[in-house]
């Protein structure tokens, strides 16, 4: 019935190209690559050591990341902020160099404009990424037995590249289209799962099983049902997406097991649904209830920061889908994704045991 009256084609393959387009064209500039950030930089310290950092921002602008400014003290720094000239600012304090000679570790304070709380961010990973430039170099320095970090020996580019390494992961494009896809395939999903229910309804499923059919043969076949409609969406949201959006999510096979996975965790989940579900209605409220629930508990849209509701996105499938993806794009292999891909399915195993062991009951199958 789904297949006949368009419902399948409109939800589980027009709406993820719909939606991808629709992220493109309202945010496409975001992903584009280039970004229209303006950074300023604060030397109280005037050292060789912050001098020579300030030397090696310039591969941020010279590679169109960003426009660095400098200034001479906070208040100016601050003043730039308010009139929007900069997203923020960077500061070395007075004393960064010595400190940083003296084996103590510095810390660059960030000033950034509140109602810009992405530019804020991305000064900051540039800021982070600095320290670890001058912490990797104090290492190098002391593997090689030298007397102290040979931190005017970088170049630009390698203080950049420790400056990326914050963000050399999934871009926020490729972050956003993995919790939508994520998101998405719950409500996918649930069109094998409410077959079921729909046979149910019609009278259907008893005379089936009162056939020379299997007992466990019909929701099966609706699971796989459900697992191939969850696969062929999300795969084709993602493989759209890298080309209207430029987004990487990194090693194909890493992809394909990851999205498989997380398919199974919401086959699973649905499954407990129609073991509870009256109608289909009912399951369709529930399934809309628990996905909406799970995409804000896995960060979907926002981040729960340091409280302690972060803690509970580490138990959503989500978020794992979302960290092997990650793993894939930073460790340059799909195997780094294989701890998210195996809590995947340690969550699939559990969920669908309970599904297995209610929809037993229910339908004496």
């Amino acid at each position: 019935m789904r297949i006949r009256d368009g419902s399948v084609l409109m939800l589980g393959f027009l709406a993820p190209l719909v939606l991808a387009f629709i992220f493109y064209f309202v945010f496409g500039g975001a992903f584009s690559g280039q970004l229209d950030l303006s950074v300023g930089t604060v030397d109280l310290d005037q050292s060789e050591i912050s001098t020579g950092l300030l030397s090696a921002l310039d591969a941020l602008e010279s590679e169109g990341v960003a426009q660095l400014s400098e200034y001479d003290d906070v208040a100016s720094a601050e003043a730039a902020i308010e009139e929007g000239e900069v997203g923020g600012v960077i500061v070395f304090a007075d004393g960064f160099g010595s400190t940083v000679q003296g084996g103590g570790r510095p810390q660059l304070e960030v000033v950034a404009d509140a109602s810009s709380p992405n530019a804020g961010a991305v000064v900051e990973s540039i800021a982070n990424g600095l320290m670890r430039s001058v912490d990797s170099t104090r290492l190098l320095a002391a593997a090689s037995s030298q007397s102290g970090p040979p931190l005017l020996e970088l170049s630009g580019g390698a203080v950049l590249s420790e400056a990326a390494t914050d963000t050399e992961t999934l871009s926020a494009g490729s972050f956003m289209m993995a919790g939508q896809a994520a998101f998405f395939v719950f409500f996918t999903v649930s069109f094998g799962v409410n077959g079921l229910l729909e046979e149910r309804r019609q009278g259907t499923l008893p005379r089936i099983l009162a056939g020379p059919v299997p007992g466990w043969a019909v929701p099966v076949a609706k699971a796989l049902v459900a697992a191939l409609l969850g696969v062929g969406a999300t795969l084709l949201l993602l493989f759209v997406s890298t080309f209207i959006m430029d987004t990487n999510f990194g090693s194909p096979v890493g992809v394909v097991l990851l999205v498989v996975s997380l398919v199974a965790t919401g086959v699973a989940l649905m499954g407990v649904v129609a073991a509870f579900a009256s109608s289909p209605d009912t399951a369709n409220n529930m399934q809309s209830i628990i996905a909406v629930v799970l995409g804000m508990l896995g960060g979907v849209w926002f981040s729960f920061g340091d409280s302690w509701l972060s803690n509970v996105t580490r138990l959503t499938p989500h978020h794992w889908f979302v960290t092997g993806l990650e793993a894939s794009v930073s460790e340059g292999t799909w195997t780094a994704a294989l701890p998210a891909i195996g809590f995947l399915w340690l969550f699939t195993a559990v969920v669908g045991a309970i599904s297995v062991v209610l929809l037993r009951r229910r339908e004496g199958i």
